[in-house]
């Protein structure tokens, strides 16, 4: 419910707000022989999610990327330049 409160307050403001993680462990929060909370990262998949008003009622599923992906999507979500030195791909 927070982060529903955060969202609808950056659509009502036209902002945009970009909704990731850098691992996913979710699936695994339980460490199925000792029974103990699992915090160690993992190589899961995680969710890249892009809430504005362009994309609003788009559910679209971007193509699965890296971490190195998430600077040049954001860069080309504002229209800027990616720098030579970035290494990875827009997924828009």
């Amino acid at each position: 419910s927070c982060l529903g409160k955060i969202t609808n307050n950056v659509l009502a403001l036209e902002g945009t707000c970009i909704i990731t993680a850098d691992h996913g462990n979710v699936e695994e929060m339980i460490n199925p022989v000792t029974g103990g909370v699992d915090t160690e990262h993992s190589t899961n998949l995680v969710t890249f999610i892009i809430v504005n008003k362009e994309f609003q009622g788009d559910s679209r599923e971007l193509p699965s990327g890296i971490l190195a992906d998430v600077g040049p999507t954001i860069l080309k979500l504002f229209k800027i330049p990616k720098p030579g030195e970035f290494s990875g791909r827009s997924l828009l």
